[in-house]
């Protein structure tokens, strides 16, 4: 009878380490998870201004290549979206630094030292549009990049700490 006692109380002491230990580690994961999803989310968000802001330039650029002034309904929707873009920017840019990877912040923040400078620079209304729908391109296309080494890295060192990867 003794030794039923012992061996059900070390059944229930290893029940409950294992549990222990799979909690801990579900947790774990539910945390990576949800960061994961946050930066995917913030890189995105960044994107998407970034679209925005081009979007602007582009539109605009192109009725001045043609000769035409934008449509009114068209200017306001685009210099809504455009302003838009530059709030988030900015804010991704104040906060990047706990979100991003730190080449990638270091690009944000580049792209508004040479925006600012693009600004103060220009000699009027077509080269404006010209210079800032090139660095604006660039500089997506620069921190897109940046954006997927940083993911992937990321996923690739969970894959190899044996915790699961996604797929994309």
């Amino acid at each position: 009878m003794e030794n039923l006692a012992v061996k059900i109380l070390i059944g229930v002491i290893t029940a409950a380490i294992s549990s222990l230990i799979t909690v801990r580690l579900s947790l774990a994961r539910f945390r990576t998870e949800k960061w994961w999803e946050r930066k995917i989310e913030a890189y995105s968000k960044i994107v998407e201004a970034f679209h925005h802001s081009k979007s602007f330039y582009d539109k605009h650029l192109s009725a001045e290549m043609q000769g035409k002034e934008l449509p009114e309904e068209t200017d306001m929707e685009v210099k809504a979206l455009s302003r838009e873009a530059q709030r988030e920017i900015d804010k991704y840019t104040d906060i990047g630094s706990f979100i991003f990877a730190d080449d990638f912040y270091r690009k944000l923040k580049e792209y508004q030292k040479e925006s600012d400078k693009v600004l103060s620079n220009n000699r009027g209304w077509t080269e404006y549009l010209i210079k800032h729908q090139e660095l604006t391109e660039r500089y997506m296309d620069a921190l897109i990049v940046l954006a997927r080494k940083d993911l992937r890295s990321k996923r690739k060192l969970k894959h190899e700490k044996g915790k699961g990867g996604w797929c994309f």
